[in-house]
């Protein structure tokens, strides 16, 4: 009984080992048909895959494949389950480890998708919360070991997001299945995107619940993830928080709250920059709301373009039927360069928004400036009075058109640079658009009512700029503007006034308009233009005819002597042109002129000079320009048949290449000059050829003096503010070439002959000037204070024999009685001119160039 008893004790042993050995053997089968299976059944891809690569009574390692057509959809090379026989039977797993597991999501169309993953429509109410999130399995953790999120985008490079961490689901049983009802995630990101995330989601009945927070996230794109004409921010750190709770069947979000940070904010263009607060360079923002209603909040950003401020948006919107609404206000600081905070806001600006589908949108803003603070412009510019800025603007968008005002009102206004001040009482700017699919067109308006610099006196009244702007889609219609300057005065005098009519047809304008100078009827400078927008070229010409130069065009306020006066023609044109570059040219010239300085004896008759500037705006004229003058008179002197050749170095040097002119029947010439306002003499040397003794001696004061013969000789001349001066000057005759003068005045030559011990030989030497013979003769000129000290060398006889004799001690006397003398003489005269008329030359020349006392 006892061996039957053990007999079937020992075989029942076997065959629980037996069966033990074959249920281990036969579990890989097991896993590969039963647990496996069951789990991929659920995924909606088109082919699905598992192997296993290891097992043991406690773990389970192998692969996974899902593919959705031609594309990988997930990718697990190793996956290793943590589980006991027992808990395999319930369907649970002690923990999941993916290795190096991959994901692949899509962009199409602006979104991002799982091929083959379609989620539930929001109107299919078929299934019931409890049968939501129901798993084949229970797992405790999920481990994610260097796995990997793959973006694909079809028109750039992919993104990569490598993530490592530890996912723990909370699972509660029904119907031998595993409903997931919470999940707790700790993961670490890195590769494009990085950071530290922290999650924690629950089902509570038909409601999700969603806990995120992100630190020390960073954003670094693969270059051409987006599109090259838009440009992501850059920032250090992301710090982010978001709660959400969203409806468990259709995903739907019920609300949210999302409250972040950016450390290191940065976006720029080539004309915008934007960046953090001044305080840490942070942007913080903040959105919250439910499916409909949306809150908005960015914080204190640093705006800097032509104006730098320190900007926060608040507002609201709103969606719901088709329609969405949103409203809200911007705040604004100006800023200086170095950042410098104001305590007040001085910028105000509200904004309401309405669109509807079948409607369109409707955009209305509005916006005040109430402080008044003084704002740093680029350049160097500051502009202060801006707390009167007043700013409303409106957008209507449908589908067949958009339109857009934008109406821009100041008040009084100031606008500087270094020493440089403009102000105006205020500005008026008018925008309108309109665009459709045929044509857009748009009308842009300026007007000032005055602009002024103090400084200089200096006043421009009613600006105004009416600029039309059209497509070329409709090449026969015309879009007309003006442009006007009512006046430009300085000291309450008017120079000029500008009218202008604009007209575009397509993408060209044309400009016709007239430039009325000194509020003269006989000055109007007429200009035309022409710009062409598809060949990037334009050109302004203008031409400027009159006869009617006199001295009563020119402004009282320019400093002019009293007593000049001219007349003449002046002829001038130019040409202003942009095709790739600048250029610009202008020609001028004054015909048939004359000018008078009557107290200082100046007079110039006959003035005909041209200039050409080839390089405007370089105030450089071309090399050898002319200026003829039939006659030139400077007090006593007369000079004819002037001949200057001379450019224009700048605007404050005139080099005179050389100069010509006729003088007492010969011909002074100089070399060249350079005449440049920081020097304050004016040095050259007139070369002097066949210079007529008689006429000479008389210009320079010896009245009715006769006679013939020549000179020849150099002239050094300098002329200063204070005096003008000859510097050893002399004027020779031809050797072996003499000639005849015939003095009248002999009380001139009296004085200048000083005393003589001989009585008889002075009136001897008087009476032979009165027809003298000279074999040579030389006139010295050098000054002596505010005189000319002239000196006349003869050598010579007289031309007949004269009554004088010698007596017996051999002096001359007066003797009617013989044959008379003709006894040879050397006659040294010295007498001095005042240059005192010459001397107003000068200081009527510094008047003119604005340097008279």
């Amino acid at each position: 009984m006892a061996a039957s008893f053990l007999k079937k004790t020992t075989l029942l042993l076997l065959t629980a080992i037996i069966v033990v050995l074959v249920g281990f053997l036969a579990l890989p089968h097991i896993v590969d048909r039963l647990v496996l299976p069951a789990m991929l059944a659920k995924t909606p891809f088109s082919f699905s895959r598992a192997q296993m690569s290891r097992i043991t009574p406690f773990l389970v390692e192998g692969s996974v494949e899902v593919v959705e057509g031609d594309s990988p959809i997930i990718s697990v090379p190793r996956f290793q389950i943590r589980f006991t026989p027992q808990s395999l039977l319930k369907k649970k797993i002690a923990g999941l480890v993916l290795d190096h597991a991959t994901i692949h999501f899509h962009i199409l169309e602006g979104r991002l998708i799982l091929p083959g993953f379609t989620p539930q429509s929001s109107s299919s109410q078929s299934s019931s919360t409890e049968r939501l999130f129901l798993l084949p399995l229970g797992v405790e953790s999920v481990t994610l070991s260097q796995c990997r999120l793959v973006i694909h985008n079809p028109n750039g490079p992919t993104l990569h997001v490598v993530v490592n961490g530890q996912l723990l689901p909370a699972f509660s049983e029904s119907d031998e299945r595993h409903r997931l009802e919470g999940l707790r995630a700790s993961l670490v990101l890195s590769d494009d995107l990085s950071g530290a995330v922290t999650a924690a989601a629950s089902l509570e009945g038909d409601e999700i619940a969603l806990d995120l927070t992100i630190d020390s996230g960073a954003l670094a794109l693969p270059e051409g993830f987006v599109k090259n004409d838009f440009r992501l921010p850059r920032f250090k750190t992301l710090s982010a928080a978001l709660d959400l709770s969203a409806d468990a069947t259709t995903l739907a979000v019920k609300n949210y709250r999302l409250d972040g940070s950016l450390s290191g904010f940065q976006y720029s263009t080539e004309r915008l920059k934007v960046s953090g607060s001044t305080e840490g360079n942070t942007l913080q923002f903040s959105l919250s709301g439910d499916q409909q209603t949306h809150d908005y909040r960015i914080n204190s950003f640093s705006l800097a373009s032509l104006i730098n401020a320190e900007v926060d948006i608040n507002g609201q919107l709103q969606h719901r039927s088709g329609r969405l609404k949103t409203s809200g206000s911007v705040t604004a600081v100006w800023q200086g360069p170095d950042g410098t905070r104001a305590d007040i806001t001085p910028l105000t600006l509200t904004y309401d928004g309405i669109w509807a589908e079948t409607s369109g949108a409707t955009l209305v803003l509005r916006g005040t400036n109430t402080a008044e603070l003084d704002q740093t412009l680029s350049g160097g510019w500051s502009i202060a009075g801006l707390n009167g800025l007043q700013l409303s603007a409106s957008l209507d968008s449908t589908a067949q058109q958009l339109q857009a005002e934008l109406d821009l009102k100041s008040g009084p206004l100031r606008l500087s640079h270094d020493t440089v001040q403009l102000t105006s009482p205020g500005a008026h700017l008018d925008v309108k658009v309109t665009h459709s699919k045929e044509q857009s067109q748009a009308r842009i308006k300026v007007v000032l009512t005055e602009v002024s610099l103090p400084e200089n006196k200096l006043r421009a009244k009613n600006i105004v700029f009416n600029l039309p702007i059209s497509s070329a889609a409709s090449e026969t219609s015309t879009s007309n503007g003006t442009v006007a300057i009512e006046s430009v005065t300085i000291s309450d005098e008017h120079l000029l006034g500008l009218s202008a009519d604009l007209s575009q047809q397509g993408l060209e304008y044309e400009i016709d308009g007239e430039l009325q100078l000194l509020n003269s009827t006989a000055l109007q400078v007429p200009f035309e233009g022409r710009l062409s927008w598809p060949s990037k070229t334009a050109d302004l010409t203008w031409a400027l005819e009159t006869d009617a130069l006199q001295p009563g065009i020119i402004p009282s306020v320019l400093a002019l002597p009293a007593d000049l006066d001219f007349s003449g023609r002046l002829e001038a044109r130019g040409k202003v042109g942009y095709d790739r570059g600048f250029s610009a040219q202008a020609q001028a010239a004054i015909v048939d002129g004359s000018i008078t300085l009557s107290d200082s004896g100046v007079a110039i008759d006959d003035l005909d000079c041209s200039i050409e500037f080839p390089e405007l705006p370089r105030v450089q004229s071309s090399p050898s320009q002319r200026c003829t003058a039939a006659a030139l008179d400077i007090s006593t002197l007369h000079f004819n048949d002037l001949a200057l050749v001379y450019r224009v170095e700048s605007p404050y040097s005139l080099f005179i290449e050389r100069s010509k002119l006729r003088w007492c029947g010969g011909t002074l010439e100089s070399g060249s000059l350079r005449l440049s306002s920081p020097a304050s003499e004016i040095d050259t040397t007139f070369f002097c050829s066949r210079i007529g003794l008689a006429e000479l001696l008389d210009q320079f004061g010896f009245r009715g003096t006769e006679g013939e013969g020549s000179l020849n000789g150099k002239l050094p001349v300098r002329l200063s503010p204070e005096r003008l001066e000859f510097d050893d000057g002399f004027l020779f005759s031809t050797p072996g070439a003499g000639g005849i003068v015939r003095f009248s005045d002999t009380d001139l030559l009296r004085q200048g002959v000083g005393a003589v011990s001989e009585a008889g030989f002075l009136d001897y030497t008087l009476q032979a000037l009165e027809d003298f013979t000279y074999n040579w003769t030389r006139l010295s000129f050098n000054s002596a204070g505010d005189d000319l000290l002239l000196t006349l060398e003869l050598d010579g006889k007289p031309s007949s024999v004269l009554p004088f004799k010698f007596d017996k001690r051999g002096m001359l006397i007066k003797s009617e009685q013989g044959q008379g003398l003709q006894y040879p003489i050397r006659l040294d005269v010295n007498f001095r001119v005042p240059l005192a008329d010459l001397f107003q030359v000068g200081q009527s020349l510094n008047t003119i160039m604005g340097n008279g006392q």
